[in-house]
């Protein structure tokens, strides 16, 4: 069973990642000459059949192929994959570029310079051991080497989950299919075309979509392509383009938005993987399949990232379900308490979210299902910013009759069920008692699955004995700490024409973990200039500190967890760095962040101090240090500028907003304090003025605000907008 949890992102899935293996093909399901306008919509957009001598041909380069990949011995590529997902409200494009080397049977090395989510990555079989590496994480695993002819090769794999889709053609010693992947079933053309230099044809096929691809009668509505070599006869590019299935599909599911946001249909789904220096029975370079690893690499038993599966939504499995009461479309309160004696399923959920919208004819089949039975089904709405009016008016237009609460402003109800991702499904007993949470949408299965376990506790069975939801929930409080990082990589580089490069000398040294954007000149102990930039690694912080041949200082800071917001450099007694930090809630927009809090240059925290921010808000934070009042020890300018939030991530309605300019001394001690009427997007900067104190300036709500301190009445003046 397969889980798209809502993230916000589509997905689009490559022909034969999963590493099953393929069955015998499967002749095309008849036509039903009852066709549906969708299904007739689809079958305009897709290719049309070529001559019969074309499909010939194409057949024909397949079954060359065929032979190519079934008695290869050793093989070696590189390969670039470009998968676009493209909406008319945004796109998710990404590129990953590898080099594949494999020796039958059981060897196999695919080393990858690019990947959308974690940096460069190895992963290595030498047949007995199959080693793994995150460059950017330095950290690696060793296990026993993979069972190529297992139905699924990897499991849960971070690194095997960007392998090229060839690769499992390649490396199983197994016959290759007959359509050589997984997917396509039927060919409907071929035509000559040259492919960077190289003379080949080009193939044209129908495919299924991976979820209906052992369904005989499934619709054959993606387009597949081979490319194939005229002198090797193997693969040099392949293409599936599923955009006419998805965006029929997304019209269906997303006619409008209440909201007034653009729909969010595709308009390109397609991956494109580009094969080239292939070389088929050629030596093999010694030591190839050998993973050479960096002595400050940690070794780990598995790939942690922060986007683990468990983010607190399990911790209420067989316990008492927490108590809420909460308003429906037409105002009235709901209480849990009320419904006590009734199977009660919640399924917090949102108009936004697609995975969710693609549940809610399920749950109206439930609803249905159940309608006569103790059964009570609440869909937990959170969009905020949405009137209750034209949210009923949208549960009216798609004929959803099943109960429908407001998460109102304000309420912990998302917090106490520990609701990260959504939709989150949780079913709770006639005694009250939380028997299953489900976080995802689980495809054309969500109804049935959710059906069976309904039936269970209408029976007055619990889904799990005590010991099981225990050890669950167990499980979920021992969740352990990431060992990965998430790295955005650059995408393909444009052409630049360079004028004169030779003038400009470039050398590099690695600075992992570094977060440049907010890198500043630092003046060091010795008088020369350096550069200060924060680094962040599995939620430790620190900074790094280099001058032009050399880091001077790089070390972790004490007392607090999450990734720099703010930062400024002071001199006093020595070198000393001040900042403030956030740690995001869960997968939401809140921050819980930190007190302002000064170190030295070995991470030993100084002192810190409560800015008196919200427990979870979102906003800005500028820091600058100066001697405001030329005493020859430096001040601390703090620009606050933040907004309440909700634990979810939402904006508190009517919620509370700080704006403020703090001054401390190099201690911590506060001096003075003024309110400010900022807003977003502030710019905080110390500017010096010839026999005068010098001037703070603050940029912010469409204004530029002049200030200076008074070291005399310790006051900050000056507040009016400057002219």
């Amino acid at each position: 069973m397969k889980i798209c949890v809502a993230a916000g992102i589509a997905c689009a899935v490559l022909i034969a990642t999963s590493g099953r293996a393929e069955p015998a093909p499967t002749d095309q399901a008849p036509a039903n000459p009852e066709v549906s306008d969708r299904e007739k919509s689809i079958s305009e957009a897709l290719p049309g059949r070529g001559s019969a001598e074309a499909i010939a041909r194409g057949k024909a380069a397949i079954a060359r192929a065929r032979d190519v990949y079934t008695n290869l011995k050793t093989y070696r590529d590189r390969s670039i994959v470009r998968k676009y997902q493209n909406y008319t409200d945004r796109d998710y494009s990404t590129i990953t570029e590898s080099e594949f080397v494999c020796e039958r049977p059981g060897k196999f090395r695919v080393g990858f310079s690019k990947t959308p989510n974690y940096g460069p990555m190895t992963m290595v079989s030498d047949g007995g051991r199959y080693r793994r590496a995150v460059v950017e994480s330095e950290v690696f695993t060793d296990d026993e080497a993979p069972d190529l002819s297992a139905p699924i090769v990897f499991k849960s794999d971070i690194v095997a989950e960007n392998v090229p889709a060839h690769f499992y053609l390649v490396a199983r010693s197994l016959p290759a299919p007959e359509m050589l992947l997984r997917t396509p079933r039927e060919v409907i053309d071929s035509r000559e075309e040259t492919l960077d230099g190289r003379k080949g044809l080009r193939v044209v096929c129908l495919a299924v979509s991976e979820q209906e691809w052992e369904k005989p009668g499934a619709k054959a509505d993606i387009v597949h392509e081979f490319w194939f070599d005229e002198k090797t006869g193997a693969i040099g590019e392949m293409v599936r383009d599923a955009t006419v299935r998805t965006r029929e599909g997304d019209k269906e599911r997303q006619p409008d938005k209440p909201t007034g946001e653009p729909p969010h249909i595709a308009t390109r789904i397609a991956t494109i993987t580009r094969i080239s220096d292939v070389q088929i029975d050629q030596p093999m370079t010694p030591g190839v399949f050998a993973l050479e690893t960096q002595p400050k690499w940690k070794k780990v038993p598995e790939f942690m990232t922060n986007s683990g599966p468990d983010m607190g939504q399990y911790k209420l499995l067989g316990l008492a379900a927490p108590q809420f009461t909460l308003k429906n479309l037409q105002g009235k309160d709901v209480s849990l308490s009320e419904l006590a004696g009734r199977v009660v399923v919640l399924d917090f959920w949102a108009t936004w979210c697609g995975p969710c919208v693609s549940a809610m004819p399920h749950l109206q089949k439930l609803q249905e299902q159940f309608k006569d039975q103790p059964v009570t089904i609440l869909g937990l709405n959170s969009d905020y910013a949405l009137s209750d009016e034209k949210l009923a008016a949208w549960m009216e237009k798609r004929k959803f009759t099943f109960g429908t609460l407001r998460l109102a402003e304000g309420t912990t109800t998302f917090q106490d069920y520990g609701v990260g991702g959504i939709p989150h499904t949780v079913l709770i007993d006639k005694n009250g008692i939380v028997q299953d949470v489900t976080v995802g949408f689980m495809g054309d299965e969500h109804g049935e699955v959710l059906s069976a376990r309904m039936t269970k506790l209408l029976a007055g069975e619990s889904l799990k004995t005590a010991e099981e939801f225990k050890s669950q929930r167990a499980s979920g409080q021992k969740r352990a700490e990431p060992n990965v990082v998430y790295v955005r990589t650059m995408g393909e580089m444009l052409p630049v024409e360079e004028i004169n490069a030779s003038q400009l000398n470039a050398t590099s040294q690695p600075a992992s973990n570094t977060m440049a954007y907010t890198a500043d000149d630092i003046q060091l102990e010795d008088g020369t200039v350096g550069v200060v930039t924060p680094t962040y690694k599995q939620n430790r912080a620190g900074f790094l500190i280099y001058r032009p041949g050399q880091a001077v200082a790089s070390f972790e800071v004490e007392g607090v967890i999450g990734m720099p917001m703010a930062w400024t450099s002071l001199r006093d007694g020595g070198l000393k760095i001040a900042g403030v930090f956030n740690n995001w809630e869960q997968q939401s927009m809140a921050q819980r962040i930190s007190a302002l809090t000064c170190w030295d240059l070995e991470g030993k925290q100084l002192w810190s101090f409560d800015l008196g921010l919200p427990d979870q808000c979102s906003g800005e934070i500028k820091l600058a240090s100066a001697d405001l009042d030329r005493s020859g020890r430096p001040e601390i300018i703090a620009a606050v500028c933040v907004e309440e939030m909700l634990g979810s991530g939402q904006r508190r309605r009517g919620g509370k907003n700080l704006s403020k300019i703090c001054v401390l001394d190099a201690d911590g001690k506060l001096l003075a304090t003024k309110a400010l009427p900022l807003y977003t997007n502030i710019s905080l900067s110390v500017v010096p003025r010839t026999g005068q104190d010098p001037a703070i300036i603050v940029i912010g709500g469409g204004k530029i605000w002049e200030l200076t301190y008074s070291p005399d009445s310790g006051k900050i003046s000056g507040a009016e907008p400057a002219k």
